[in-house]
């Protein structure tokens, strides 16, 4: 049977904050063979993680894994779950993916009208992944923005000490000259008066 490749388009998710949606531009009947899910096969060990974040893997075991992460013309990979992070109310997955010995096809679960997104689960391990990696990410945001305010007042703390070292030095240079200059005035009032006792001598 034929794919609907051709009856797909790429367009902006209905779901808020998703990024692009798979939608269907013509009548899906519930149990139709929709389109394959494409991309390099590779195993576990070798697929690119990107320190958790991509999100086009298919595991089926860890010898035999596809990543669509560089297919931007396999487009399964835009199909959303729409019970993931940001639930949308009336929104259900009206597909799902089926393996068939190495390949992986989505398959509607019910009937999906012209025009309708394309929704297919992904997994619960794959949604406590990603909660997992935004803890990880948020813990270490926290922590970089804690080692910059840190630095910062490391940082002003020293600018006080410098500015507090320079006053210091600031005045000690002020009293030197003070006080140099008081000696000058005094040297120059003793010589004025020896002057004035030899006039009149």
């Amino acid at each position: 049977m034929a794919l609907l490749e051709k009856d797909l388009v790429v367009k902006t998710s209905t779901i808020p904050s998703s990024g692009q949606g798979l939608f269907s531009k013509v009548y899906i009947p519930k149990g139709t063979r929709i389109v394959e899910y494409k991309g390099r096969v590779t195993t576990w060990k070798q697929v690119r993680h990107d320190n958790g974040e991509n999100g086009y893997i298919y595991f089926m075991n860890r010898n035999h894994v596809i990543d669509a992460s560089k297919s931007l013309a396999a487009i399964a990979r835009y199909s959303n779950d729409a019970t993931g992070l940001s639930r949308i109310q009336g929104l259900s997955n009206n597909a799902e993916y089926i393996e068939d010995g190495k390949r992986v096809f989505i398959v509607s679960k019910k009937d999906i009208m012209p025009g309708e997104e394309i929704f297919v689960g992904y997994g619960k391990e794959y949604w406590q992944t990603i909660r997992h990696n935004i803890r990880v990410e948020e813990q270490r945001k926290k922590e970089a923005a804690k080692k910059l305010a840190d630095k910062e007042r490391r940082e002003t703390l020293k600018a006080k000490k410098l500015a507090a070292r320079r006053e210091v030095i600031a005045r000690r240079k002020e009293k030197r000259q003070q006080l140099a200059a008081r000696k000058k005035a005094k040297l120059q009032e003793l010589m004025a008066a020896k002057k004035t006792r030899k006039a009149t001598a």
